[in-house]
């Protein structure tokens, strides 16, 4: 037996180790602040220490020798992007917005739409997308832009209940998803949408104050009240969502209130919302551990009043890698371009390709292979001990940071350390939150 290579070891108390498997995803305490498992040590664990022995095989720290680790992990890495059953659209409605906040990385364009031309060729593609594969299991759309709710009744509706018709005569599951602000949402378009398997991402700025100074209609009228009632409407609607709390050093002293409107939400309509704190990504290099330690602390609130708490700054697993290093993903702007990711703005040098009349992308064949290629290409990321959290990163950030030998994420060792005792943290309360949950009535 040989140590694993994505083992991470760190003393979280004068007693004890914690280790922590990267590619399995489990952690074992030991009674050791100074711990270190190497070859020596695991050797005397399998002669004097069965029990801890047998922790660390369970745990995947402990592997057989013959074991290629790194091509098992390339082979997670393949089989979850190229899979076959599943296939994700996005479609940027339009790329205009009713807001303008500060930290927004797009180009808004007032009065863009999606023509009828475009709309013909985006209803070819999901029928060719649909027809075409007989592996494919469940058919996404998500709704991006700019604002897609701007676009609801000329774009949305309609592509949601195409994109459903050809997936039910299909047998196929249909799902759609909505990256909002959440201020346009009326109570016609809540309704429609519970007729499908819905969900939305929206986002408040902190609370009331600081919310409405990014985030306000024409006028300078505020937005936090008409934001916050539109996600409890969608969750006593039973519509998933995702709310997502920005942060700045500025903002965070006041998000205890806004964790107080959440406690006054109904204990039904909890289970349907998620909530997401996170730094505005401008100010990252910024922050203080006294912000972090007060959002920490939201945190746990929020968490012990029911709400599912999404975990900080913790790469997804390439088990569940971003849609947007799968083969089978696309966004297709509003005037026919293609795009291979959602975090970068929509301008043609950004583009993979084009979407032709006869509903079929013509990809920038060059561009799509130097993606494809970018991923867990470095030796860096090879010699990892967290490579299976982030696999290198994702294909965009990979393929801009291609000519770099560093960290793709620009992770440090304490960075790596803080990851896993965050994920630590996140699954600890998980499961508590999970067997308590078992013990009520």
């Amino acid at each position: 037996m040989k140590p694993s290579i994505y083992n991470s070891a760190i003393a979280i108390s004068d007693k004890h180790t914690l280790l922590f498997n990267a590619l399995s995803g489990k952690f074992v305490i030991v009674k050791d602040e100074k711990f270190v498992l190497d070859e020596h040590s695991l050797a005397v664990a399998e002669e004097s220490n069965r029990s801890l022995f047998r922790q660390l095989v369970d745990g995947g720290m402990a592997v057989e020798d013959s074991v290629d680790e790194d091509a098992a992990l390339r082979k997670i890495i393949d089989e979850t992007d190229n899979d076959n059953t599943s296939f994700t659209l996005h479609i940027n409605p339009t790329l205009d917005c009713n807001f303008r906040c500060w930290y927004c990385y797009e180009k808004h364009l007032e009065n863009s739409r999606m023509s009828g031309e475009v709309m013909s060729a985006v209803r070819k593609f999901i029928a060719q997308t649909i027809r075409d594969n007989d592996e494919l299991k469940a058919f996404h759309i998500g709704f991006f832009g700019g604002e897609p709710l701007l676009g609801f009744d000329d774009v949305v509706k309609p592509l949601i209940e195409f994109a459903a018709a050809e997936c039910e005569r299909k047998e196929i599951r249909f799902s759609v998803n909505f990256t909002s602000n959440g201020a346009l949402l009326t109570p016609e378009m809540t309704e429609f949408l519970c007729s499908y398997n819905s969900s939305f991402q929206i986002t408040l700025d902190g609370y009331r104050d600081s919310h409405d100074k990014t985030r306000f209609f024409k006028g300078g009228v505020g937005s936090y009240d008409t934001i916050f009632s539109n996600v409890v409407g969608l969750a006593k609607k039973r519509i998933h969502v995702i709310l997502r709390v920005n942060y700045t050093e500025k903002n965070v002293p006041g998000i205890g209130s806004l964790v107080d409107d959440l406690a006054n939400v109904d204990a039904e309509a909890r289970d349907y919302i998620r909530v997401d704190f996170q730094r505005v990504w401008q100010e990252r290099d910024g922050q203080t551990g006294e912000a972090e330690a007060e959002v920490k602390e939201y945190r746990r609130r929020t968490r012990e009043l029911g709400y599912a708490v999404l975990a900080n700054y913790i790469p997804r697993n390439v088990t569940d890698s971003c849609y947007g290093d799968k083969k089978n993903h696309v966004l297709i702007n509003y005037n026919g371009d293609a795009f291979g990711c959602t975090a970068r703005d929509f301008v043609a040098e950004n583009r993979v390709g084009v979407l032709d009349d006869s509903g079929k992308v013509e990809y920038d064949e060059k561009l799509m292979q130097l993606r494809a290629s970018a991923k867990f290409g470095k030796k860096i990321c090879q010699e990892c001990r967290i490579a299976p959290l982030c696999g290198g990163g994702c294909r965009q950030r990979a393929m801009e940071a291609a000519a770099s030998e560093e960290c793709t994420m620009g992770y440090s060792e304490d960075d790596k350390d803080d990851i896993v005792l965050d994920l630590f943290d996140y699954s600890f309360c998980s499961k508590a939150d999970k067997e308590k949950s078992k013990e009520q009535p």
